[in-house]
């Protein structure tokens, strides 16, 4: 079985984070893997995971202009932390809407059942 881990690229200020964990935790899969990321660049840590909230935070600024270091790190995040997990793809997304997320959430678990779909959007780690 195919897994996949979604990367949700979120902020502190993030008032959609909580709706969309909900959403996402109603589709518990075990081929699907995902986290909101955050940047907190006073934190000792590289990383600091919250598996309650599945939020990780990322020793990177928090603002728009960082989005591309967010995005590395959270590769990085994967490479060092779920590659042993066997994850075989993975998503980076922004967290704007949140039923833009249980689309992909959905795709991605369709392709984790072998229901037939293009994973050609998809990179693999």
């Amino acid at each position: 079985m195919k897994k996949f881990f979604l990367g949700i690229i979120s902020h502190k200020g993030s008032t959609k984070r909580e709706g969309q964990r909900n959403s996402l935790l109603l589709q518990n899969h075990p081929g699907f893997i995902w986290y909101h990321f955050i940047g907190d660049p006073g934190q000792a840590e590289e990383f600091i995971v919250n598996e309650d909230e599945r939020i990780v935070y990322l020793k990177v600024p928090d603002n728009y202009e960082s989005l591309p270091l967010k995005t590395m790190m959270i590769v990085k995040f994967a490479n060092l932390n779920l590659s042993k997990t066997g994850v075989d793809y993975y998503i980076s997304r922004g967290a704007k809407e949140t039923q833009d997320l249980i689309a992909i959430s959905n795709f991605l678990i369709g392709c984790v059942l072998n229901l037939g779909i293009s994973t050609g959007s998809v990179k693999p780690m």
